[in-house]
């Protein structure tokens, strides 16, 4: 696959420090970092064949850093945090060896970045063709001797899914460590010893004022907020017939009702009656799960103003928020209304 029709851009630490776009086959470069104008480009050699390189000329200390990596094609859009770091400066006698590393460092993290973008294509198609044999398996089109193994391939893809989740969520997100926030616990909610585990309690409890607190919503936050970078954390649902689980801001409204959308400052997906699943959008979003989920992946890119989430058990997405500009602490966001047997719990950071 060429990467000569893709949208490909390397920024810092935000989309407003751009190191080098390149959208429509050409380069912008009215929106580059003045200290990156006329030290970088890209090398065209082996574009046609899904090979991006990006050379960094005239390497220096500053360089070293955190970068965004960006592309696009089509509708299929993907990103990669890459890491370049600049050793002592060499010898003057030596230059070429000072640029060659920092070219040959993004040439293989972006080039690897690459490939993995065009496997996971492949494999996309792959998935894409097993729903469609399985469609076509019901409808009595296919003969029935080869629908058990598309039932095997489908499961063979849904455990390499798993596989990917596990791999990126780790390489790209930086696990938050999530503990409940008493103070902001509606009288409602009963939380364990360890902060944890969320519970409806039988009665209301009898709790002192506090401005915090939620008092319409059956809301409970994290203690601790995010102002920059990407967090995920995972909460087990298990077979819990409801609950509500996101990232809100810190002003949101407590104590009256509002709309819980993201103009009132709410991201969150939603369970309810046992089988409906919703975005809580200004008008609600209704999603199709194909497997429910026993445990929840949320996914905060603040920079990019982007909330995800995730089947944690075999990595299929459930959503993902339209883009925004965050410019306040998010804090993680739980809800239970009823109640069950099945506690909501909020799982500890991978080990």
């Amino acid at each position: 696959m060429s990467a000569e029709t893709m949208d490909l851009m390397w920024v810092r630490s935000s989309l407003t420090q751009v190191l080098y776009k390149y959208v429509n086959g050409q380069e912008v470069e009215d929106q580059q970092m003045t200290e990156y104008q006329g030290r970088t480009s890209i090398l065209r050699d082996d574009i046609t064949e899904g090979k991006a390189t990006l050379r960094i000329y005239d390497i220096r200390a500053s360089d070293s850093g955190n970068y965004l990596w960006y592309f696009q094609s089509g509708n299929f859009y993907e990103e990669a945090l890459v890491e370049l770091k600049v050793a002592d400066p060499f010898r003057s006698t030596w230059p070429w060896i000072t640029a060659f590393a920092g070219t040959l460092l993004i040439f293989l993290l972006i080039y690897s970045g690459m490939g993995y973008f065009l496997w996971r294509q492949q494999k996309e198609k792959e998935r894409e063709q097993v729903e469609n044999d399985l469609e076509e398996t019901a409808r009595g089109i296919r003969p029935r001797r080869e629908t058990k193994a598309l039932e095997e391939l489908q499961h063979e893809l849904s455990g390499e899914k798993s596989q990917d989740y596990a791999e990126w969520k780790m390489v790209l997100f930086q696990a938050a460590d999530v503990i409940l926030d008493l103070n902001t616990a509606h009288p409602t909610l009963r939380v364990s010893e360890d902060q944890r585990i969320l519970q409806l309690a039988d009665t209301p409890q009898i709790l002192p004022y506090n401005p915090k607190r939620f008092d319409y919503f059956n809301f409970v936050l994290g203690c601790k907020s995010f102002t920059s970078g990407r967090h995920f954390w995972e909460v087990e649902v298990g077979d819990r017939k409801e609950w509500d689980v996101g990232v809100c801001r810190e002003n949101v409204e407590r104590k009256n009702y509002v709309s819980i959308e993201p103009q009132n400052g709410f991201w969150i997906v939603s369970l309810s009656d046992g089988t409906d699943y919703f975005a809580l959008n200004f008008y609600w979003t209704e999603l199709t799960i194909a497997n429910r989920p026993q445990r929840v992946g949320v996914f905060l890119d603040y920079e990019t103003g982007e909330v995800s989430f995730y089947n944690a058990v075999d990595g299929s997405h459930i959503y993902t928020f339209p883009r925004t500009t965050f410019s306040e602490p998010l804090y993680p966001v739980f809800g239970i209304s009823q109640l069950d047997n099945t506690a909501l719990t909020i799982c500890p950071v991978p080990t």
